[in-house]
């Protein structure tokens, strides 16, 4: 099967040698103006070879083409005689249904086989997902597919957000619902339930009523944040509420992801680079890279050409 380029030129440098042109005038080349048209041919403007105006033989080009190729593509001319060129639904329809049922026709070499790190969908736990994150998933997906088809070993990581204050409101608004649970008793020893107290649906109705609260109410927040803190210094109780709600979402994520045909090596979060982190903060304060900011440590990145750091 000849291809699109292939087809157009086949005619066109046909007709370009009937009208006492050199064939070369038949050549096609994508366009400089993908927003107009596909294709362009500029052999028009070597009218003046046979002492015709371009604009002219442009037309009688466009006018001289068979039916069948006419029914496979728009073309027209426009400005001085440049023919433009649109590939109708149909001819790319027939073009995907050739590559389709021969998949490896197009399969390019790869003289050197890489490893490549893809990071993408970001989710967060204990929260639905929404059509946001339908871009860098579908993107990823679309990368991670064409680099194995070529050959390269792809390594693909959801990177979920599972660390963060949303967790530590999440716990502080199950201790004030339920107080009574043992994940709350500092003093407990025992062993941890298995089953989950609560549902993701429980999690996705109880996130939206803290996170209002914490933005109204100062209190609520520092509490909020205390209990992030004490998840994140590992305490045990906060520590088995974390692993629920992680199992929780992860579970809901797998079917919604594969419903988009979407998929990853590895499921880790944020939470699997805290001890890291740690050692790279202490890093930075020691090199004066991070420095304290109201009562923050913050590492300054703006220039001084910046409007807005």
């Amino acid at each position: 099967m000849v291809t699109i380029k292939e087809e157009l030129e086949l005619f066109l440098k046909n007709i370009f040698k009937e009208k006492g042109l050199p064939e070369k005038c038949g050549e096609v080349q994508l366009s400089d103006r993908p927003d107009l048209a596909d294709y362009q041919c500029n052999g028009a403007l070597s009218a003046n070879m046979i002492n015709q105006k371009p604009r002219l033989l442009a037309r009688e080009i466009i006018d001289t083409l068979p039916k069948n190729l006419t029914d496979s593509y728009e073309i027209t001319s426009v400005g001085p005689g440049f023919i433009n060129i649109i590939v109708k639904d149909a001819r790319l329809r027939q073009e995907l249904e050739y590559l389709i049922a021969r998949p490896n026709y197009l399969k390019p070499k790869i003289s050197h086989k890489r490893r490549i790190i893809l990071d993408y969908g970001g989710p967060n736990i204990a929260k639905p997902m929404h059509v946001g994150h339908l871009r860098t998933a579908i993107i990823g997906q679309g990368l991670k597919n064409l680099l194995t088809y070529v050959g390269h070993e792809v390594i693909a990581d959801i990177h979920m957000g599972d660390w963060g204050t949303q967790m530590g409101m999440l716990i502080h608004q199950l201790q004030k619902e339920q107080p009574n649970l043992c994940y709350f008793d500092a003093d407990y020893t025992g062993p941890y339930p298995e089953i989950s107290p609560v549902s993701l649906q429980d999690l996705e109705e109880k996130y939206p009523l803290i996170s209002a609260l914490c933005k109204d109410n100062p209190q609520e927040a520092e509490k909020a944040r205390q209990a992030t803190m004490q998840l994140q210094k590992g305490r045990k109780g906060y520590r088995a509420l974390w692993q629920h709600f992680v199992a929780l979402s992860v579970k809901e994520l797998k079917e919604d992801y594969k419903k988009l045909g979407v998929d990853f090596d590895y499921w880790f979060g944020e939470s699997r680079y805290q001890e890291r982190s740690e050692k790279l903060v202490q890093t930075l304060v020691h090199e004066n890279k991070a420095i304290e900011d109201q009562g923050a440590l913050v590492i300054e990145v703006a220039e001084e050409t910046d409007k807005a750091p």
